[in-house]
């Protein structure tokens, strides 16, 4: 009879106290939010600029009813300022219609911003689609906020030569050779006619043919033209069709060298999402100089990176070293039409990375954090699980690392449990769980404070007053990641997680015996959760960079602030979110990667079972690797022991999978190990159809929550 496996182990393996104690490097600052502020009740895109003015957009009063115009106000709110509102200082030379999306040039001489070109279509809402946020039929322009003006591109519109077939036809009499002509494009799919002028040639019509009428729709493929004035029946080679181009959202590299923004090149019904139309979008970035106060674009290059086949591309932000652009966009397949994922481009290597790699999200307005934070972060807005009709935004900032890892909520407007929520309003009943829509967010020059746009538009499902500009403080915050994968919240209750930080100890001291003290050298660490309930936290380890610890059991759910307090008496503090789980594995190389801290139990049919390391560790500052576990023998039975943390509080062994490679494998226990606290055991079944497998793969799934990637070797 085989022998059935313990759900426990209870081997005391020698590395583990030492493995508690463990110290690891601080690669980058983390920051948090601890304050925050209303500048303006109903406001816009916001931009700060480096001498302390933040520039803004707003539509209505005191600017023309329904449209959209560039403000400038200081941050204590005085001197609100319109710059491009009719009677204001050289705005006569604008088109009066759309003006906004602003950014400042990092030396605070100019503000770039999007204008809509002219004419009017005939009223605000027939004009509405050129808004900043769409972007079609706009162009850049350069503002020095004293009354000059500078058209920088000529995207507004944009031409294309198209080949048709079919013929016209007209009851005149009179047919020029070189006559211009009125004519009607018919046909193509059009939803309103496309009319203006041709030439004709040899009796060939060919020339430029221009959109009128309200823009909502544009004439792709004709088949048939009507010409005023000219007899007979003549084919039609080609036509040059003019559409609504436009830019949107410019963004400048940290130096001021380089400006970013997507291009619409194709043109197509009004608006930038690429999904409900035939729109091709690419990324732009031009030289930007100045020549005598006069600020110009120069080598103009386009990129369009990805896959998809009508491109998005929405740059917000480049890598403080100047060589990448972060920009949202929809080049990579998956998802409803308003799924959005952050990107990164390098733009000499020409290397594209899909950073939040989502298919159910809205990812947008990813902003590189100051260099006193670091140099690898970037803020951005997530909306969770968007919906495939008109989304109603619901959503926070969170702060990722340049390549996507390390992901970890900063705000908490949406979350009903935190101290800052904000609920929906009493227009928009069926929205939860919160009213806040994270949009548009620039920093203070300082890195101390951050101006936000809180999209109340977007979150009423596009209607309503447009929302307020908040001002958000910033500070330093301790990194508090799961001790087993280094993963970034959330975290789990009774998991233990490693907190890093400075000045945190004055001495390195690790916990006399598994019974944890909540006392290491003075130095004490609170956790509070969204309830307001404070309670001490079991210690493993300190040091001056660094603490392991277990969240405290009872910890409830939602945002909970973690407080260090050192023996002088300084407290620093991180605000993480708490889950029913965080699962974590160990691995021997003590950063959550490679080999995982595990062994091999092998039942025979007949005798005691074995256990088989899974790992090698040399010393001397080799890394641990993997060596070869043999599986093969159909008589034996085989248990992969892990140890982890953070998924004791499973809902069920049902609620745990275990892919190993590309097989899914029988999980027979997922709980504490029972030797110490926070410390949990994984055991499961490995088949002996893995034979031969290789160096593989390991990830856990508890309750929807995947673990950190790790390696055994089959063999």
């Amino acid at each position: 009879m085989r022998r059935i496996l313990l759900k426990k182990s209870i081997i005391l393996l020698a590395w583990l106290p030492l493995w508690f104690a463990a110290e690891q490097p601080l690669l980058a600052q983390n920051i948090q939010m601890t304050g925050w502020s209303e500048l303006l009740a109903d406001g816009g895109a916001v931009s700060w600029s480096s001498n302390n003015v933040i520039a803004y957009d707003h539509i209505g009063a005191p600017g023309q009813t329904g449209y959209f115009n560039l403000y400038t106000i200081n941050p204590n709110g005085t001197s609100q300022t319109c710059l491009t509102c009719s009677g204001a200082p050289g705005a006569s030379g604008l088109p009066g219609l759309n003006n906004g999306a602003p950014v400042w040039t990092p030396d605070a001489k100019f503000i770039i911003f999007q204008v809509q070109a002219g004419p009017s279509l005939g009223n605000f809402v027939l004009d509405f689609p050129g808004f900043p946020g769409e972007g079609a039929g706009n162009d850049l322009w350069a503002t020095d906020t004293l009354g000059n003006f500078w058209q920088l591109t000529n995207q507004a519109t944009y031409s294309k030569f198209v080949a048709v077939g079919g013929s016209y036809s007209s009851g005149g009499t009179s047919c020029g050779a070189t006559t211009p002509q009125n004519v009607t494009f018919i046909g193509g799919g059009a939803t309103t006619a496309a009319t203006g002028t041709i030439a004709l040639s040899g009796g060939v019509p060919t020339g430029a043919i221009t959109m009128t009428g309200n823009g909502a729709g544009y004439t792709s493929a004709p088949t048939q033209v009507q010409v005023a004035n000219c007899t007979g029946q003549t084919t039609i080679t080609g036509a040059e069709l003019s559409g609504m181009g436009g830019v949107i959202y410019p963004t400048f590299s940290w130096d001021g060298t380089k400006l970013a923004w997507g291009q619409r090149l194709v043109p197509d019904i009004p608006g930038a999402n690429p999904n409900a139309g035939t729109a091709v979008w690419e990324l732009a970035v031009a030289t930007f100089s100045e020549s005598g106060g006069v600020p110009s674009l120069s080598d103009i290059q386009y990129y369009s990176p990805g896959t998809s086949v009508t491109p998005y591309y929405e740059p917000r932000s480049f890598s403080l070293d100047n060589s990448t652009v972060f920009f949202m966009g929809n080049v990579t397949p998956g998802g409803n039409v308003f799924v959005r994922n952050i990107y990164s481009f390098n733009l000499g290597t020409q290397v594209l990375l899909n950073l939040t790699k989502t298919t159910v999200n809205w990812n947008e307005y990813p902003v590189a954090l100051p260099a006193r934070y670091g140099s690898n972060k970037i803020i951005y807005m997530m909306y969770p699980l968007v919906g495939a009709i008109n989304p109603h935004c619901v959503a926070d900032y969170w702060v990722m690392n340049y390549d996507g890892t390390d992901n970890y909520q900063l705000t908490f407007f949406n979350t009903p449990s935190s101290p800052n929520y904000v609920p929906a309003g009493p227009d928009s009943p069926n929205r939860t769980p919160g009213g806040a829509c994270m949009d548009t967010h620039s920093w203070s020059p300082d890195g101390n404070q951050l101006v936000i746009y809180n999209n109340v538009f977007a979150a009423h499902g596009q209607s309503g007053p447009q929302g307020p500009i908040w001002i958000l403080d910033i500070a330093p915050a301790n990194a508090t990641v799961n001790a087993a994968s280094y993963q970034s919240p959330p975290l789990a209750a009774d998991a233990i997680v490693s907190i890093f930080g400075t000045n945190l100890a004055n001495q390195t001291l690790a916990a006399p015996s598994a019974a944890l003290p909540t006392n290491l050298g003075n130095t004490t660490v609170s956790v509070m959760d969204a309830k307001g309930v404070a309670r001490p936290a079991s210690l493993y380890f300190v040091s001056r960079g660094q603490i392991n610890l277990v969240i405290p059991v009872g910890t409830g759910p939602g945002p909970a602030v973690v407080t260090v307090t050192n023996p002088e008496g300084v407290q620093s503090s991180s605000t993480v979110n708490i889950a029913s789980v965080s699962p974590g594995f160990y691995t021997m190389n003590q950063n959550g990667q490679g080999v995982v801290a595990a062994y091999v139990q092998v039942v025979p049919a007949s005798g005691p079972p074995t256990d088989e390391p899974v790992y090698s560790c040399p010393g001397g500052g080799a890394p641990c690797t993997t060596i070869p576990i043999d599986v093969s023998n159909p008589s034996d039975q085989f248990y992969l022991v892990m140890f982890g943390t953070g998924f004791r509080g499973r809902s069920s062994l049902q609620g745990v999978s275990v892919a190993i490679g590309n097989r899914s494998v029988p999980v027979i226990y997922a709980g504490e190990q029972g030797q110490y606290e926070g410390f949990d055991q994984m055991n499961v079944q490995l088949p002996n159809s893995l034979a031969g497998a290789g160096v593989v793969n390991i990830v856990a799934t508890v309750d929807g929550v995947t673990s950190n990637v790790v390696q055994i070797q089959v063999q």
